[in-house]
């Protein structure tokens, strides 16, 4: 499991276990490239706690706020989050 307090700790376990946790979700895919990837893929897979969904959640909100990723009216997101597609 992946705590807060590691120094150093990847941040890809957050990411798969948030991709794995989503309802219909039945298979999360990882590229790897040297045999430490896999090592830690295998020990990723854990549910997420209440706590690291909130944690996650509180992460998300502060990040919208930031507009780092400018809309691209790509149509990816639907409904679009910010109303450009249509």
């Amino acid at each position: 499991m992946l705590e807060k307090s590691e120094p150093g700790a990847s941040v890809s376990p957050w990411a798969f276990r948030y991709a794995a946790s989503l309802p219909n979700v039945i298979c999360v895919l990882s590229g790897m490239t040297r045999p430490e990837h896999l090592e830690d893929n295998i020990k990723t897979f854990t549910p997420l706690t209440d706590a690291e969904r909130e944690t996650l959640a509180g992460a998300l909100r502060i990040y919208s706020k930031t507009h780092a990723v400018p809309c691209t009216t790509c149509r990816y997101c639907t409904p679009c989050p910010v109303g450009q597609a249509r």
